[in-house]
């Protein structure tokens, strides 16, 4: 009797859960490994990034999805986008287009989807309701906003003159 009060039944309980410790770690470290690399591709820094996804999925042109799997990504031609996916508006301007998509093309829009084009390659796309924004992806460029400045001044002075 005296043997057994100095070794408590649950010893084998403990042995038990020290040999799923290991296990356990690796799996919860596997976890969240393949979370942050699919939050790394997929772009999602915050949880804003993951109430955009929803609003996507939900309201957006179907162009979305093939911009998030970064099979269209800065740089690229946008001549295979424009076929797969032709946009529902688009505007260009010296070496500058800026393209927009609408899941559907009656009515107020109030998600879109603008691609921005310079020379004919993908410059930037983003994605945008009244509740949340998000980029797939964005370069840069001074010249855009010039540019498009004095397209929008010429655009409104030739509306003025046709009154």
């Amino acid at each position: 009797m005296f043997i057994w009060r100095h070794f408590p039944a649950n010893m084998n309980a403990r042995h038990h859960w020290w040999n799923k410790k290991p296990r356990f770690t690796i799996a919860a470290a596997v976890f969240i490994t393949l979370t942050i690399a699919c939050c790394a591709f997929l772009r999602i820094a915050r949880p804003a990034d993951i109430q955009a996804y929803f609003g996507m999925a939900g309201e957006c042109h179907p162009v979305w999805k093939q911009l998030a799997l970064r099979r269209f990504s800065a740089g690229d031609p946008a001549a295979e986008l424009f076929r797969r996916f032709p946009p529902n508006h688009g505007e260009e301007f010296g070496r500058y287009g800026v393209y927009s998509y609408y899941s559907s093309p009656e009515g107020i829009q109030f998600t879109g989807l603008n691609v921005v084009t310079r020379d004919g390659k993908l410059l930037s796309a983003q994605a945008a309701s009244c509740t949340w924004q998000f980029i797939f992806f964005r370069t840069a460029d001074s010249d855009l906003d010039v540019q498009y400045a004095a397209h929008y001044k010429e655009t409104l002075e030739r509306l003025e003159n046709s009154k």
